[in-house]
């Protein structure tokens, strides 16, 4: 039955996990600088303040909805990065503060925030860990509603700032002479500031046991892992699993994956339910500069995959990656989750630094040195209130110059309700298509020119009208010194819909501080 949003008690939970986090957060971060230090030899915790001011002009024609016209904004977006790179708490916090001042529309004013941040604790050596993660991203709450171009500053009823939060805190050692164990618990939240259909949680835990060698030609592992998922405008739903997996590598490039097993759910019913797993996967390295990979499951809602494939050349990574999966709205690394340049960029330079902590400074560098803004969403998602079956399909292709570099990712996703116990009408499938282009040169050592393009399309369903998306961006950037960079950019975006088409051109000069 679906519950009441203006039940007092289900009010507070969100809030309450959120303070919860905060204070936890906060006794990390103060324990943060001596735990980081204790391994002989680790640098300190580097903490950066950040500040940044943008003026925009906007012009908006063709509006039938809201006021045409042009309007200045100022955004001012103080901030803070901090990385810890060595010690017993690695990770790395981004986060920016960004306050919207409009010269016409007074009510349009607002506050948005900006955070990534991803966390290992290592408590105790060699055995307890926490791996910690917080975000917060603009996000549509409705696919078929009005959509911006990214980096654009007008107000938007459509979008809202969505917080995930997640903490995991597990142990792992030997198992006799034979394998290995690790006990995980796991707790995440999310919550939308202007619509509770974001606001869920998501709590559970797992148990594995795993062969030791992960190198030798014959591997086991058993896995059994147990999740609630509570959505606050929907319902709570259970799940558990067991499988088993033998693994075989015939050769040194090719492994071999069999699964088998059991799981019960009452998603998509009252009652829960038993239903047979199994599945495969094979992992496939022709060369070192080669991967493919395939993994398929038959599970209660059909048969679910995640396929990759990659090849590096010395200055390129071409990619394809696709993914069919259930997803629950605290999964902040779900399908249908907002991909930002950031991410796209991580996975492309996997190949090219497998260490993720040198890697994270490898992709901030690079997108610094070429004037991107590393939290600029490529592919969006919309906020769901119930457990849904998500497909996405990526092909990206990053070619990385000495004075020229290219970015090119197309896109294609679907999300469809399917715990829907009732048979309500909302669970009609929403396909999104898309692709951004991104082309940067060098001007000198330290101005960069870019030009960025970008195409997103709702299709249509029988009770929804399509939406089109369409933005073409010049943007010129320059490193004033150390401490400070700025930047101009020129966009043009027009919006089709049946609700409120717009057309909008605007200007904007930045600069940006650190500290």
């Amino acid at each position: 039955m679906k519950r009441s949003p203006r039940n007092p008690c289900l009010a507070q939970v969100p809030h309450a996990l959120t303070s919860a986090w905060v204070a936890a957060a906060g006794l990390c971060l103060t324990c943060l600088p001596s735990l980081a230090q204790d391994a002989p030899g680790s640098r300190a915790v580097n903490v950066v303040p950040t500040f940044a001011a943008t003026l925009n002009y906007s012009d908006i024609q063709g509006s039938t909805v809201q006021a045409n016209g042009g309007e200045f904004v100022t955004r001012l977006s103080p901030g803070i990065q901090m990385r810890s790179r060595s010690g017993r708490i690695v990770g790395s916090l981004d986060y920016a503060l960004n306050a919207n001042f409009y010269s016409r529309n007074k009510a349009s004013q607002s506050v948005e925030n900006a955070l990534s941040s991803v966390f290992t604790v290592e408590a105790v050596p060699s055995f307890f860990y926490v791996d910690a993660r917080a975000s917060v991203a603009q996000q549509a709450l409705s696919a078929y509603g009005q959509q911006n171009a990214d980096g654009s500053l007008r107000a938007n009823a459509n979008r809202t700032d969505v917080l995930n939060l997640g903490l995991s805190p597990y142990v792992r050692g030997p198992l006799a002479d034979v394998g290995e164990y690790e006990v995980r618990l796991n707790a995440a939240a999310t919550n939308g500031y202007k619509s509770i259909n974001a606001d869920s949680t998501n709590t559970g835990g797992s148990l594995s046991l795993r062969s030791r060698n992960s190198g030798a030609m014959f591997g086991w592992s058993l896995l059994a892992s147990q999740q609630r998922v509570d959505f606050r405008a929907g319902r709570a739903t259970d799940s558990g699993r067991a499988t088993a997996a033998i693994t075989l590598v015939p050769d040194y490039d090719v492994k071999l994956t069999l699964r088998g097993g059991q799981e019960t759910t009452d998603v998509g019913g009252f009652e829960r339910r038993r239903y047979d797993n199994w599945g495969a996967g094979v992992r496939w390295t022709p060369t070192d500069r080669t991967l493919i990979s395939v993994d398929a499951d038959r599970r209660y809602y059909g048969t679910g995959h995640q396929i990759a494939v990659e090849h590096r050349l010395r200055r390129a990574v071409f990619r394809y990656s696709s993914t069919r999966d259930a997803s629950s709205g605290a999964d902040a690394t779900g399908v249908g989750q907002p991909v930002t340049l950031y991410q796209l960029y991580f996975a492309q330079f996997a190949s090219l630094e497998p260490d993720p902590v040198r890697r994270d400074q490898m992709v901030r560098d690079f997108l610094r040195a070429i004037g991107q803004d590393p939290n600029a969403v490529v592919a969006g998602g919309a906020v769901t209130s119930a457990v849904t079956l998500q497909r996405r399909d990526d092909v990206s292709m990053a070619l990385v110059g000495q004075r020229t570099s290219f970015n090119l990712q197309a896109y294609a996703s679907s999300s469809q309700v399917i715990d829907n116990p009732t048979g309500a009408s909302d669970s009609t499938e929403v396909r999104q298509r898309g692709l951004i282009a991104s082309l940067s040169h060098r001007l000198t050592l330290l101005s960069t020119l870019n030009l960025t393009g970008s195409m997103q399309d709702t299709l249509a369903t029988a009770s929804q009208p399509g939406t089109n998306l369409k933005s073409l961006a010049l943007g010129w950037s320059t490193i004033i010194n150390a401490h400070a960079t700025a930047g101009l950019i020129a966009r043009h975006s027009v919006f089709n819909s049946t609700i409120d088409s717009y057309r909008e051109s605007a200007l904007s000069a930045s600069l940006s501080l650190r500290f």
